[in-house]
């Protein structure tokens, strides 16, 4: 084998809690974590020269050893010993700075793929480590990727010691990222984690999804990064009442922002959703929890069955 393309999936926090700050600088997470159907596709093909190079159609995305696409291929070769060369495309149509983890999930896609051009070197257990030291949630993102996209976990340590449960079915997402990107160290280094006032029941927030009931879910969780995040843009508040208002059951942050999801078991009313953010906001997105895609095709390789999305702006 020498070219494997693989789907790197995005992720929403249906709850997530920081418990403390540790001794090595990270914070103790619990956090329930949903892959969604809006990926990125990444090409990995070997070359006859030992170099990585990195390839993507967003210019503003990096394509040197910034790229954690590029960190991700670096920890592979130092682990398998030795080198082989590889070109990384990605096509991007997950959103920088939007809390869907879009990065690891490009970095979890190289590991995998290169692990398949290396005639599987190492097993899931492995490649997870691996992926643990260039991402926390690189280890989340290959396990959605090799469920295809069907994958809901509880997150703990730092993200990475998952506990698979049933994802949330029967509903449909809408995602809206604003035209701003907000970066994730800077969310954790302005928290103050003895200052949160509201925290998610995740016992409860577990119960509510594996019972696909949203009611539960909504009552019980919370996103306790939204304190730091809203206070510096305020318009995340906002998405998320627009969000209720055109009848979402549930609304939240993902991740350290700037996304805004909503959860509605109506379709009609999602579509109405989607279509009043699409006049103003940056990136929206609408999917089925289901096999079944709503409406259109956004992603280049015209095998990949997607949904109905809005352009993104450059961050």
């Amino acid at each position: 084998m020498n070219e494997t393309i693989e789907r790197s999936y995005a992720k929403l926090n249906l709850a997530l809690d920081v418990l403390c700050r540790r001794e090595d600088g990270y914070h103790e997470l619990s956090m329930i974590m949903q892959a969604i159907d809006l990926c990125d596709i990444v090409t990995v093909r070997k070359r006859l020269t030992a170099d990585i190079l990195i390839s993507c159609d967003k210019p503003y995305i990096p394509t040197d050893e910034r790229n954690i696409a590029y960190k991700a291929a670096k920890a592979f070769m130092n682990e398998l010993g030795e080198s082989f060369g590889v070109d990384i495309d990605i096509q991007k149509n997950i959103p920088v700075g939007g809390g869907l983890a879009g990065g690891s999930a490009n970095a979890a896609s190289v590991l995998l793929g290169l692990n398949k051009l290396a005639n599987l070197p190492f097993d899931h257990q492995k490649l997870s480590e691996i992926g643990k030291n260039v991402g926390a949630d690189v280890p989340f993102c290959m396990a959605a990727q090799l469920a295809e996209g069907k994958y809901c976990a509880l997150a703990e340590g730092i993200g990475e010691v998952l506990t698979p449960i049933s994802p949330l079915c029967d509903v449909i997402y809408v995602l809206v990222k604003p035209k701003f990107s907000v970066s994730t160290k800077w969310v954790y280094g302005h928290l103050d984690v003895s200052k949160i006032s509201k925290r998610p029941d995740i016992k409860q927030v577990i119960a509510g999804v594996e019972a696909c009931d949203i009611a539960q879910i909504a009552k019980n969780t919370a996103n306790v990064l939204e304190g730091v995040t809203i206070g510096r843009y305020p318009l995340i508040e906002k998405l998320k009442n627009d969000m209720r208002s055109n009848g979402a059951r549930l609304s939240l942050m993902s991740g350290s922002g700037s996304t805004v999801f909503g959860v509605f078991d109506d379709k009609r009313k999602a579509y109405k959703a989607f279509e009043h953010f699409e006049k103003t906001q940056g990136f929206v997105f609408i999917r089925e929890s289901k096999n079944a895609c709503l409406q259109g095709n956004f992603c280049a390789d015209s095998r990949v069955d997607t949904p109905r999305f809005t352009a993104e702006c450059v961050p």
